[in-house]
């Protein structure tokens, strides 16, 4: 088996967890996630201007995730956000109105993770997942519809994050992110 490259940044005070080499990365997945969901609630996030392996059209790429999370009878929050203007043509951003994204948050909550959930949210997406919730889930759905909740990484809110990178093939966490995760 190929060793992880895990390395910590000290000015974002995070771990880089390259899985890219990993024999099996599929699986190395599912297993820190299966662990993470065993230790407690997790909250995901997903933007669409930060795109899937397929980059589906944003209203397109929203609507099939809420048909999935009532699939699963997941609770949730969709909310517009413009991040986007126009398309980038050899890095040069041409002018036009702007691109109309969306932000959809759900809570996966304890020990619910299962192969079906991790096949359906986490095999294409690049997601935002917050862990070590400090507050309710009802106030802090209600903190993230009105905007209260401005970013996964809020020390507000949540003790520790991570952001999967899909098309990178990386973890960028607080913790160090590990097959001996507990």
């Amino acid at each position: 088996m190929k060793e992880l490259k895990i390395t910590y940044d000290k000015k974002l005070d995070k771990y880089h967890t390259l899985y890219h080499h990993h024999e099996n990365m599929t699986a190395f997945r599912l297993d820190i996630y299966r662990k993470l969901s065993q230790r407690e609630d997790l909250f995901i996030m997903i933007e669409t201007h930060l795109g899937s392996i397929n980059q589906p059209i944003p209203l397109d790429y929203v609507m099939s995730i809420e048909k999935s999370l009532n699939r699963f009878n997941l609770q949730h929050q969709i909310r517009p956000i413009q991040v986007r203007h126009g398309k980038s043509i050899l890095g040069i951003l041409s002018k036009g109105k702007p691109i109309e994204d969306f932000a959809i948050a759900f809570l996966l909550p304890k020990e619910q993770f299962n192969h079906a959930i991790f096949e359906t949210f986490f095999c294409e997406y690049d997601l935002k997942i917050s862990y070590g919730i400090k507050t309710d889930p009802t106030s802090l759905f209600e903190d993230y519809r009105k905007g209260y909740v401005k970013s996964f990484d809020d020390p507000n809110y949540f003790t520790h994050h991570l952001f999967d990178s899909r098309i990178f093939n990386k973890f960028l966490s607080t913790e160090v992110l590990t097959p001996k995760l507990n």
